[in-house]
């Protein structure tokens, strides 16, 4: 089984050459502990037949996870091992070519006698491989990622995030982690969960696995969320064990859904007032509100004698239109009203009385500079 966490960060040094960038892959993923000195080290080069050096290193940290390889790994056939000190070991190809592979394309080194530390968890290992000869070298570098596994102690989830930090509005991401186990079951808590009225609950996920890399899509996302993740599972066959980690996603511009709302200081609620333009006859329309606001309307009536009146009506996305009625008269002179206007509600105009001057205002709650109203012609 090859560990591949995450695309390999690869760092290349070429020579003239321009041949295809070395793909390595390692195995195993997984190292169980204690360690024996029988576990061999499986490092396979593929689309580099010409190299003859490939060198690894690993921290050496004895608190943290680490290998400790016996003083003379011993290399499959047609390698060389040179010991480099704490951290590093150095195999070179040899003369003594090995069986012709199936796929000539690909070179295989085994290293038998790695041992490991008591220490469970992650170990982060550099695999760098050199190609060509002396004077137009090329060396790749990749990181790889080996989990040392105490199958009594409780397993970690590890480099558990997200692939974006912060999206759109309705924009989806992909959750990423490592795991040393295929067994037990993955649990996932969405906060707030937008399919229950934005109270968390937990769902059991079956996430796509490559290697010990699993991923999950998030689907759209509307505000921010906190994404907690569990995996249940049993040790030796008897005793449950639970591995938690968190991340977050931010969403920009996202809603806001929330109880009691306290605020130390300035909050603006309120956008940019817009003076709507009026059409030169009614009835005319508007373009849907792009979010909730409220209309103010002002009615001037010069006459001597008489009333004037205009009538507006609200069409929200669904239900029952509301129409208000703004009346001034030869007393009053003008009348003022505010009308709300839902998200996606259509804004009309039916009637306004001759000689009558109507005015309307639209304040949009926030503060984007897209939430306008538009005149439109032809409605009713």
């Amino acid at each position: 089984m090859s560990t591949t966490p995450q695309t390999p960060t690869s760092t290349t040094t070429a020579g003239d050459g321009a041949a295809a960038e070395p793909r390595i892959t390692v195995s195993p993923g997984i190292w169980p502990l204690p360690g024996t000195d029988d576990q061999t080290l499986h490092v396979r080069i593929h689309q580099a037949p010409d190299c003859h050096t490939v060198r690894l290193a690993w921290p050496t940290d004895p608190t943290s996870p680490h290998l400790a390889p016996t003083p003379q790994p011993t290399p499959s056939v047609g390698w060389c091992v040179e010991p480099d000190g704490p951290g590093n070991l150095t195999a070179r190809r040899t003369t003594q070519a090995p069986d012709t592979p199936a796929d000539k394309y690909l070179l295989h080194l085994q290293l038998t006698g790695i041992q490991v530390g008591s220490v469970p968890g992650p170990l982060p290992l550099t695999v760098t491989v050199e190609t060509g000869p002396d004077d137009s070298l090329e060396s790749t570098a990749t990181e790889h990622l080996i989990y040392l596994d105490d199958q009594n102690t409780k397993p970690q989830i590890t480099n558990y995030q997200a692939k974006d930090v912060q999206v759109t509005h309705g924009g989806t991401t992909t959750l990423s982690w490592t795991f040393p186990r295929t067994d037990g079951a993955f649990y996932l808590v969405q906060a707030p969960d937008p399919d229950s009225k934005g109270t968390a609950h937990e769902q059991k996920i079956t996430p796509k696995r490559t290697n010990d890399l699993y991923t999950w899509d998030t689907g759209p996302l509307t505000q921010d969320t906190a994404f907690g993740l569990r995996w249940e599972g049993k040790t030796n066959e008897t005793e449950h064990r639970t591995a938690l980690a968190l991340t977050l996603v931010m969403v920009a511009k996202g809603d806001i859904k929330a109880g009691t709302l306290t605020a130390d200081g300035t909050v603006t609620i309120f956008g940019t007032p817009q003076t709507l333009k009026l059409a030169s006859k009614a009835p005319f329309a508007y373009t849907p509100a792009p979010t909730d606001g409220i209309v103010l309307a002002a009615l001037r009536f010069g006459s001597a004698t008489g009333t004037a009146v205009a009538k507006i009506q609200v069409q929200p996305p669904t239900g029952q239109a509301i129409t208000a009625a703004v009346t001034a008269s030869s007393t009053t002179t003008e009348a003022q009203t505010q009308i709300p206007v839902p998200a996606g509600s259509t804004l009309r105009v039916h009637d306004i009385t001759a000689k009558a001057i109507l005015q309307m205002f639209w304040v949009p709650f926030g503060l984007d500079t897209k939430n306008t109203l538009s005149l439109t012609t032809g409605q009713k």
